[in-house]
C-alpha cells in the first residue's frame, strides 16, 4: 500500500485513507488529483451534452422520416390539382410508390435521366428524375408502357417532383 505524509502531525499514513487517524485532520486532495478529476468530470458532461444534443436532434427529425405512400398516377395528379398545400403535407418529403403509364423519357440539363407520368385528362404531369444506376433499365422503356417508381417526392414546381427515383420490380 502506498504511504504519505499527514500534513497536520506529520505521521506516516495509509495513501488512501481521508482523515488521518492519528490526528483527526481531514486530508485533502493534492493539486495534480484536483485537476485530474476536474478534467475528467468536464470530459463526462462535454460527452453528456453531445449525447443530450444528439438525442434531442433525433427527435425533432421523428417528422421528417420517410413513410411510404402507394398511390397512382392519376390520384396523385388530383391530388395536387385540387390542393397543392394538402397535397404537400400529405406527400412531401415523403417516399411515395406511384404507377402510372410514360409520357415521355429523356435527361435534364445535368444528363439526369427522367420519365414523365400523365394521364389523359390532366396537363399535369410528375417527373420522375431517376438515380444514374436505373439509366440502363431506362433504356428499355418506352412512351405508353405503364411503370411502377419508387421516389421522393419534392412537391409541385410545375411538374409534381419525384427525386432519386428507382424503378419498382
Amino acid at each position: 500500500m502506498a504511504q504519505r505524509q499527514c500534513p497536520s502531525c506529520k505521521m506516516t499514513i495509509d495513501a488512501s485513507v481521508k482523515v488521518c487517524p492519528h490526528c483527526r485532520h481531514k486530508l485533502e486532495l493534492s493539486w495534480p488529483v484536483k485537476i485530474l478529476l476536474l478534467i475528467i468530470l468536464c470530459g463526462i458532461v462535454a460527452y453528456c451534452i453531445g449525447h443530450f444534443n444528439n438525442y434531442q436532434e433525433g427527435a425533432s427529425n421523428l417528422e421528417s422520416i420517410p413513410v411510404i405512400i402507394s398511390i397512382s398516377a392519376p390520384q396523385l395528379i388530383a391530388e395536387y390539382e385540387y390542393s397543392e398545400g394538402s397535397a404537400d403535407a400529405k406527400f412531401k418529403g415523403r417516399l411515395v410508390i406511384v404507377t402510372g403509364v410514360i409520357d415521355t423519357l429523356g435527361k435534364d440539363s445535368t444528363a439526369t435521366p427522367y420519365v414523365t407520368l400523365g394521364t389523359n385528362s390532366s396537363l399535369l404531369r410528375i417527373q420522375c428524375r431517376f438515380i444514374k444506376s436505373e439509366e440502363a433499365r431506362l433504356s428499355n422503356l418506352h412512351p405508353g408502357q405503364q411503370i411502377t417508381v419508387i421516389g421522393d417526392c419534392r412537391g409541385k414546381k410545375g411538374y409534381v417532383q419525384l427525386e432519386n427515383c428507382t424503378i419498382k420490380s
